[in-house]
């Protein structure tokens, strides 16, 4: 019997498990979700419409409006739906398959360029990592982005083996593609590769600075490219781009996913009413004009009302994606979601059970596992403790600091602790499997089990507030305790007969001690997912931090809309974004959000009296969540006011038709 092949096979054989438990967590029940976050759903449904909504990422099927993200990952979602039909799993599937990628690039980094026992546990945690779970779940893009950011460093690392240019210039390329899922977040890891590159590449200095320039420019090229395309199309041949007062995608990239993130709390746009009709959503080449023109762009019948689809289909959880939960989406109450700023603010409340849990063994395994002998020789092994180690430090000041993000935006920490907590875990199995020849205490031993339990201890204080999961206590603590005494037994290794045995046992006890109650909300999350808006992990919503804000459509009220709908007319007009985005989804039929999904906008008295003029708008919803600005007051004053939505909505923001005759 070969006994190295059997070696082999017995990693691929815990590997594929690893899978099947990533794809599992990561699957299971997602025909519970529908559509997920309903302002990208909106978008998708307006996308397998024609090509211009496509390209253009449009929120509505008019062509009014794009959203606020770049459209890599929207098109992947977008071309599943294509292939398997618009419903949940094709929207979701993208995020799924991404998930258990990553777990699989996880284990081909760690094993490939440090060994096979890191590849396999970073990979294992990973996948249990909270809040991996609850984005896999969803169709945010954040999983797709983590995807393309491995296989980036991937490439960073193999052109740092090999000394080959064209890895890096592959890696350059693979950041614009992450640039263009989710704009500026992919360049959260830029830092770490530079640093890595010129640290550990053997090239001489002024080649590492060729490559490395040669590769930015690629970088730049690739996520510059649709950007490019937006910018030189004329303005009334595009939708508007939301989330700015300008219609810029530029602004776009800098301000509201920019700037605003870093310093401000996501409510910058101004009330501005001074733009011209061409440059607010309001465009007349974007309205439908007639039934030819409709029906030009409804191929397929996608355009059109389907009853059965609707009747068949519930999409009722909607809230915007960008706006603080339990709250109107305008104006301040982020901080409910991601907590104060400050060097303890991945500790808090809001955000310690989405990725926390292993972030101080992670740092004190950097610390630990760095070698000064192996940094000078340029060991690849140190390349890769680095190159995490630059990541959870640049992503966890952004995340301590940071004026305005999601608490699901931490899904960016999860590969470097992950990799990180398993190079620590890697390091006590090969000190216990060490022969002595010295009997000194290792103090690095020491201090990362210090790590180790308190992180351990920081869990259990967690879990205090949540009466229900009590009892993951006692067993984090047992299998801890347990840990802490096979440790000291395998240190005593005259006492041992089987030590490599005993040091997998201590290793995987210790391990557990760990991951047992983050492995424990990443399950409830799989089993009591909801298709919120803003993925979360654990129980979050059961202890009044984060509420679903779920909008529920009046079925009267869409039947109505449906009888009375003129071709060439929006179905419904709204201020946001979220009051619309399911009437998109359940009928595909044009709709208008003139203030996009922040409230704010361009749009003026005098346009919406030219498209009310024009049989373009004739049902006009208001909310109490609207501002009671020029536009609300004109269709209060000029509009009549019907009673299908009056006190039959057991919405918190009670919504009122109105229609112009």
């Amino acid at each position: 019997m070969n006994f190295k092949n059997l070696k082999n096979q017995k990693h691929i054989i815990i590997l594929i498990g690893i899978l099947g438990l990533s794809f599992f967590v990561n699957f299971f029940m997602i025909g519970n979700l529908g559509t997920g976050n309903s302002y990208y759903a909106a978008c998708v449904k307006s996308m397998t419409q024609n090509l211009h909504n496509f390209f253009f990422i449009s929120f509505d099927p008019a062509g009014m409006l794009s959203v606020d993200k770049s459209p890599l990952g929207l098109w992947v979602q977008a071309i599943f739906c294509l292939l398997f039909g618009y419903n949940g799993y094709s929207i979701l599937l993208p995020q799924i398959i991404s998930g258990t990628i990553s777990t699989l690039m996880l284990y081909i980094i760690g094993s490939k360029f440090f060994n096979k026992k890191v590849g396999l546990i970073s990979a294992f945690l990973f996948c249990l990592t909270p809040i991996v779970v609850a984005v896999s779940r969803n169709n945010t893009m954040d999983m797709q982005l983590i995807l393309v950011l491995l296989i980036a460093v991937f490439f960073v690392l193999k052109s740092i083996q090999t000394n080959k240019w064209r890895w890096l210039i592959i890696a350059g390329a693979l950041l614009g593609l992450g640039f263009n899922i989710k704009m500026l977040q992919a360049y959260l890891i830029v830092p770490s590769i530079i640093v890595v590159y010129l640290i550990f590449s053997r090239q001489k200095i002024w080649k590492r600075f060729a490559a490395g320039i040669l590769s930015c420019l690629v970088m730049i090229a690739v996520s510059g490219a649709w950007i490019a395309a937006v910018t030189l199309t004329p303005v009334e041949n595009r939708p508007y781009v939301d989330s700015t007062t300008n219609n810029s995608i530029v602004e776009l990239i800098f301000g509201h996913n920019g700037t605003d993130r870093l310093f401000g709390d996501g409510t910058s746009l101004n009330n501005g009413s001074e733009n011209n009709s061409k440059q607010s959503p309001t465009n007349n080449n974007n309205i439908p004009q007639s039934n030819q023109d409709q029906n030009s762009s409804n191929s397929n019948n996608n355009n059109s009302y389907d009853k059965t689809n609707y009747e068949s289909n519930s999409y009722l959880n909607s809230s915007d994606p960008d706006s603080p939960p339990n709250s109107q989406p305008m104006g301040g109450g982020h901080t409910r979601e991601i907590g104060t700023a400050s060097m303890f603010r991945l500790w808090n409340n809001s955000l310690f059970g989405q990725a926390s849990w292993l972030l101080i063994f992670a740092l004190v395994s950097l610390v630990v596992c760095l070698r000064k002998k192996s940094l000078i020789n340029k060991n690849i092994s140190q390349c890769v403790l680095v190159l995490f180690g630059c990541w959870v430090i640049t992503a966890g000041l952004f995340f301590s600091f940071a004026g305005f993000f999601h608490a699901y935006y931490l899904a960016m920490l999860a590969p470097p602790i992950a990799m990180l907590s398993a190079i620590g875990i890697n390091y006590i199995y090969e000190r216990l499997t060490k022969k002595e020849k010295s009997k000194k205490i290792d103090k690095k031993l020491i201090i990362l089990i210090l790590g180790l339990i308190i992180d351990v201890i920081i869990s259990i204080i967690y879990l205090i507030n949540y009466n229900q999961f009590i009892w993951i206590i006692p067993i984090t603590i047992a299998l801890l305790i347990s840990g802490i005494i096979l440790l000291i037994i395998s240190l005593k290794k005259h006492l041992i007969k089987h030590k490599n045995l005993m040091a997998i046992l201590t290793s995987i006890v210790l391990l557990s001690s760990m991951v047992f109650a983050p492995s424990c909300w990443s399950l409830y999350t799989t089993l009591n997912s909801n298709n919120s808006a803003l993925p979360s992990a654990g129980p979050s919503q059961m202890n009044g931090n984060r509420p679903p804000n779920e909008r529920n459509e009046s079925d009267e009220l869409l039947n109505y809309l449906l009888e009375n709908y003129k071709e060439g007319s929006f179905l419904i007009t709204a201020c946001r974004t979220q009051s619309i985005s399911n009437y998109i989804i359940k009928t595909g039929l044009p709709c208008f959000s003139y203030g996009g999904f922040m409230g704010k906008n361009t749009f003026t008295v005098e346009r919406l009296q030219q498209l009310v003029n024009e049989g373009k708008i004739t049902y006009f919803l208001l909310s109490n969540e609207d501002s009671d600005g020029d536009i609300e007051s004109y269709v209060k004053n000029n509009a009549i006011r019907l009673d299908i939505l009056d006190d039959k909505s057991d919405n918190k923001q009670k919504q009122v038709l109105y229609k112009f005759n």
